[in-house]
């Protein structure tokens, strides 16, 4: 769990100090460090979905637990793609676009994976999935 917890806050701190035109540095709170999490809750891999969504949130507990990163908080924005490759543009873009994440943790699944990294691209901004083996990623 630690190297998870390593993984989880080298992205935030990718993130926290990520160049000005990274999706959103100044985000709605200052204290905080958006990470926007897409992934299958429902759906046919739902069971991949809903294990890195734990692992995500007990990661970002021991990370806050410890102090944040650089005395910010982590706080997960979380959308379900349901298991469809066709919602994740619509949903990444959000979570960049209105909700104002710094960082993207990535469905597991490769080919939804795929999707979103030209938008992240795109927007200068840092995303990781957790098991996505695709070498194109």
């Amino acid at each position: 769990m630690k190297s998870l917890a390593f993984v989880l806050a080298l992205i935030m701190f990718g993130a926290a100090y990520a160049p000005q035109n990274a999706l959103d540095v100044n985000s709605q709170n200052p204290d905080s460090i958006r990470v926007g999490v897409f992934l299958s809750l429902t759906g046919a891999t739902a069971a991949y979905g809903t294990s890195a969504l734990n692992a995500f949130k007990l990661a970002t507990g021991e990370v806050n637990a410890a102090g944040g990163i650089s005395g910010r908080q982590v706080e997960l924005i979380t959308e379900d793609d349901h298991s469809n490759t066709g919602e994740v543009a619509g949903i990444v873009t959000k979570l960049i676009k209105e909700d104002k994440v710094q960082a993207l943790l990535a469905e597991p699944v490769s080919t939804r994976a795929m999707v979103a990294a030209p938008i992240a691209q795109l927007h200068k901004g840092v995303m990781i999935s957790p098991a996505a083996i695709k070498p194109e990623l």
